[in-house]
């Protein structure tokens, strides 16, 4: 009788070492899907903890079934993490313009108008601060909006410095969609640095680029000021 409950204990353990390798194997097999991966690794691991304790109290054989599926879930959840956060760095990285390229094309009129008026051969450095001043309110009225952001190449400027030369840095923003709040701040702070070099006394030549590399949706990414 004892004989016949132990070789019942025997094959219900086994059972359980294949569940657990099963689950594991599972848990690997599910992790390169973002966010399914992680969900999928977690229940294998909780349910393998589950039948872990079952076979504790049922006084079951620890097998390497058990740890190799244990390791596995683990695993898989490790990297489903990285899956997933690679999967919507690149979808963050790969959306850029998404929210640009959905505007009607009055929206897209309405929102270049307000550089349109500032491009020409001959623009005062009033004109031009002002013109800096507007890029720095709409950039930040349109923050976390990907692809609506505009930047300053002021790099020809006779007084340019290494903070200047930054603000063309800043182009790589609507490229990657990251127009947030950081990255506004901080350009806004550069691009006050060279209103504050802009001579009101000398003409300014004003340009802008819509379609820089990699970018279709027709409205204003780039200014750029030369010195007359």
């Amino acid at each position: 009788m004892e004989d016949e409950k132990a070789k019942i204990r025997t094959n219900h353990s086994k059972k359980l070492c294949i569940a657990f390798l099963v689950l594991g194997l599972i848990a690997i097999a599910l992790c390169w899907i973002p966010v399914v991966g992680i969900v999928a690794s977690i229940l294998a691991l909780v349910i393998s903890i589950v039948l872990n304790i079952k076979r504790i109290k049922n006084k079951g054989k620890r097998n390497k079934f058990i740890i190799v599926g244990i390791v596995c879930c683990i695993l898989g959840i490790v990297i489903s993490l990285v899956s997933t956060s690679l999967f919507f760095h690149y979808f963050k990285s790969n959306s850029a313009g998404t929210v640009a390229s959905l505007m009607s094309d009055a929206d897209k009129e309405d929102y270049n108008s307000m550089i349109n008026k500032y491009i020409g051969d001959s623009k005062s450095g009033s004109e031009v601060h002002e013109m800096i001043q507007e890029i720095v309110t709409q950039n930040n009225q349109y923050i976390d909006q990907s692809g609506k952001f505009i930047c300053i190449d002021a790099s020809n400027i006779t007084d340019a410095n290494e903070g200047w030369n930054n603000i063309g840095m800043n182009a790589d923003a609507f490229q990657g969609g990251e127009n947030n709040y950081v990255n506004v701040s901080d350009s806004s702070r550069m691009m006050k640095e060279v209103s504050s070099k802009i001579s009101s006394r000398k003409d300014y030549i004003v340009t802008v680029s819509t379609d820089p590399e990699g970018c279709t949706d027709d409205i204003i990414h780039i200014v750029k000021i030369v010195e007359k």
